[in-house]
């Protein structure tokens, strides 16, 4: 019988995959791995966890931590949810080393083994080209630690399966909105802005940039692991929408009933404000964290970085109805 570890539980992204697919098998078949810095009584994800009666382990990936109890616990799917992804942090060995101590726990892998890795679109943040939109073509260039450390993972991982034969799925994730959110992201910085009728707000902000509902992530998720990929490695830039910043902006006015009048600048001076792109990433080694990664945040609205080509995905899931930010925009503020 299959055994999937979930990694990331305690968050946004594994709490809610938990709560849409504990029915759908029964719990003693899903893992839990839980970071022990999230274990207190008050994680409603923990709660649920507990509630369900699965199984978990409390550790950490960074110390090693709770991680020899993988041995013998008969996994033979993981999805790796458990992330470091502050971008105001310089700390992001979660990530990486974290992940090859994850994998380096699991050894011996069954026959079977799945391991499904969720990246992120920010590991193309420094790209050259903005024209096209991302595609497994592209060619990776991060521009923070965290975007670095996750392209890391995904260089060893695939070694790995090369190494060991065993199945790697990369899914990459734009930006995931829905309840239970990751706090201070993107949709913090407008909501407050919006709430504070702040100028900043209604610059028409040019960037295009891709978003995926928390659900729809999920789903799919849920389908990767019961129909994977016949290639050994496979990759997908998994997103469901393609939306301008400033539409973003106008939604949460919309939302929250204030109005909403865009300061607009002209084409020419953002085309201008766009090659600041390129001399950005210079600044990182003689900025503080978090000053920086206001710089790296700026870097990706200003020109259209972070998008995909939506269609292609959704023609790989025929049969999925993706949720709409227009209409789900309420979820952020949940």
């Amino acid at each position: 019988m299959e055994r999937i570890l979930i990694t990331g539980s305690s968050g946004f992204i594994g709490g809610r995959f938990i709560q849409k697919n504990a029915i759908r098998l029964n719990h003693k078949h899903f893992l839990c791995l839980i970071y022990d810095k999230d274990y207190v009584d008050t994680n409603k994800n923990i709660k649920l966890i507990k509630r369900l009666s699965i199984p978990y382990i409390v550790g950490d990936l960074v110390t090693r931590s709770g991680l020899k109890m993988l041995s013998g616990s008969g996994v033979n799917t993981v999805v790796h949810l458990a992330a470091s992804i502050n971008t105001q942090s310089s700390d992001h060995r979660a990530n990486f080393p974290g992940t090859k101590n994850l994998l380096e726990a699991l050894k011996p892998f069954p026959k079977n083994f799945h391991f499904i890795f969720i990246s992120s679109f920010a590991i193309f943040s420094g790209r050259k080209n903005c024209s096209k939109p991302i595609d497994n073509l592209t060619e990776p260039l991060p521009t923070n630690e965290y975007s670095r450390t996750k392209y890391a993972c995904e260089r060893y991982l695939k070694l790995m399966s090369k190494k060991y034969g065993f199945k790697l799925t990369i899914v990459r994730l734009p930006t995931v909105y829905g309840k239970g959110r990751w706090k201070n992201g993107l949709f913090d910085i407008f909501s407050d802005s919006v709430k504070k009728k702040s100028l900043l707000s209604r610059i028409n902000w040019p960037g295009l940039t891709d978003l995926i509902h928390v659900d729809d992530v999920c789903d799919l998720l849920w389908q990767k692991i019961n129909k994977p990929s016949s290639e050994r490695i496979s990759v997908l830039n998994l997103a469901s929408e393609t939306i301008r910043i400033s539409e973003i902006s106008m939604q949460i006015h919309n939302y929250l009933r204030v109005g909403y009048q865009p300061i607009k600048i002209p084409n020419f001076i953002w085309n201008l404000i766009s090659y600041s792109r390129i001399v950005i990433p210079y600044f990182e080694l003689c900025l503080p964290s978090k000053i920086y990664s206001y710089l790296w945040r700026f870097s990706l609205v200003v020109d259209d970085v972070l998008y995909s080509d939506v269609d292609k995905v959704k023609k790989s899931f025929p049969a999925k109805k993706f949720l709409v930010f227009s209409k789900k925009v309420g979820d952020i503020f949940i």
